[in-house]
């Protein structure tokens, strides 16, 4: 990745490292990915030797029919799937787990009941440990943004 210094290993991307990357240039990149899923009785194969590149400025579908591996992938990516084999990579860092340098949509409904809907946005905000008026400005700001202020 020409004239792009990869993050140091823990250190979040931020928009000002995003802002650094030229258009067109690689910003994800999945090589060889393959995801087995092993039971006792059985294994299952999910995905098998899957690879991609996604450019700074694009935007990318992945289409397939039920149970073909799509979420697998997205989860892979977000890091919330060990890949068997392969590698992702993000601003030339190789994932090994989550980060705040990326998230992810559930399918499922994946909000904390007994929190309120501001109690829920701000989860991910409190746990990386910013202070409690940095989280209720932001929090506003999204929630106004979606209409749920």
């Amino acid at each position: 990745m020409t004239g792009i210094k990869p993050a140091e290993k823990g250190v979040c991307r931020s928009k000002e490292y995003y802002d650094t990357i030229p258009e067109g240039e690689t910003l994800l990149s999945i090589r060889n990915l393959r995801v087995v899923f092993k039971t006792d009785q059985k294994e299952t194969v999910a995905i098998e030797d899957f690879s991609l590149d996604v450019k700074k400025g694009e935007l990318v579908a992945i289409v397939g029919p039920s149970g073909c591996g799509k979420t697998t992938i997205l989860r892979s990516i977000a890091g919330l799937q060990e890949p068997t084999a392969g590698t992702i990579s993000i601003g030339g860092t190789v994932c090994h787990k989550p980060g705040p340098d990326r998230g992810m949509v559930f399918q499922d409904f994946a909000l904390f009941p007994w929190r309120s809907v501001r109690r829920n946005v701000e989860f991910g905000l409190e746990l990386s440990g910013m202070p409690k008026a940095e989280r209720f400005d932001k929090v506003e700001r999204y929630l106004k943004i979606v209409g749920l202020e």
